[in-house]
């Protein structure tokens, strides 16, 4: 009798294994499918992330934009443009120069854009100058374009030159002003190209006649695409060697 109670109590204390019931197996495949889901979830959101990023690294990115009120002052901003581009493997800089469409200084401040350039020997296959449309508030915008990235913002717009008067472009015994770099003859020969109403006066000041006749063909072949009856030398033999650049107002 007692063995058989002890024993009774035994099988009553005996541990059972668990049941995995229905329910238990159904709570599983709900929350594999909670996983699935969120998994989901992440993958999609890294997709738009992936093509977020894709779009703004091949975006252009303005680095600067300012007045023009020194030479020195846009010499070291250019040093630090072109130093930004050459850090950027395969990207390019553009320079747009705007200003007031009434002004004529915005010549001048791609002269002193290109002069600057070609005398610091930067590359011309990474940074480029172009003629913005007019704009009242800066001068002068530093725009990166990355390796592939649109740049078909970045186009020329047609420019006219002021001019109501006879003015002396450029006088190469003066250079540029403050010790400038410029490109005047580039700029004489834009504005004189885009302009038909505006007649090229080049007085060269050589006092033999064989080394006025060489500057003159020299200035014919920067000036090869403008017409013949717009176009006016003339020698100053009692002064030294220089020339100016007029700019002639057709009536």
């Amino acid at each position: 009798m007692p063995f058989r109670r002890v024993h009774q109590k035994y099988r009553r204390l005996r541990l059972r294994p668990p049941n995995f019931s229905a329910p238990t197996l159904a709570n599983g495949h709900i929350i594999i499918a909670h996983m699935r889901a969120l998994l989901g979830l992440v993958i999609l959101v890294g997709a738009f992330a992936l093509q977020a990023f894709a779009q703004d690294a091949g975006a252009s990115r303005l680095f600067a934009k300012f007045d023009v009120t020194n030479c020195e002052d846009l010499n070291a901003r250019l040093h630090d443009f072109y130093q930004q581009i050459l850090s950027r493997k395969g990207s390019h800089g553009y320079a747009v120069v705007r200003g007031d469409g009434g002004d004529p200084r915005r010549f001048q401040t791609k002269s002193y854009i290109l002069g600057w350039t070609r005398f610091e020997g930067f590359d011309k296959d990474r940074l480029t100058v172009v003629q913005g449309s007019p704009s009242t508030d800066d001068d002068v915008e530093f725009w990166l374009v990355p390796a592939g990235g649109d740049a078909t913002a970045f186009r020329d717009a047609a420019w006219t030159y002021p001019l109501t008067r006879a003015e002396v472009f450029y006088d190469s015994t003066k250079g540029g002003k403050g010790g400038c770099r410029m490109a005047p003859n580039l700029i004489y020969r834009q504005i004189v190209e885009s302009n038909p109403k505006i007649l090229a006066q080049v007085v060269i000041a050589e006092p033999k006649k064989k080394d006025f006749k060489r500057r003159v063909s020299e200035f014919e072949q920067l000036l090869a695409n403008v017409p013949a009856e717009r176009l006016i030398y003339l020698q100053e033999q009692n002064a030294p060697p220089k020339y100016q650049l007029w700019l002639l107002p057709i009536r």
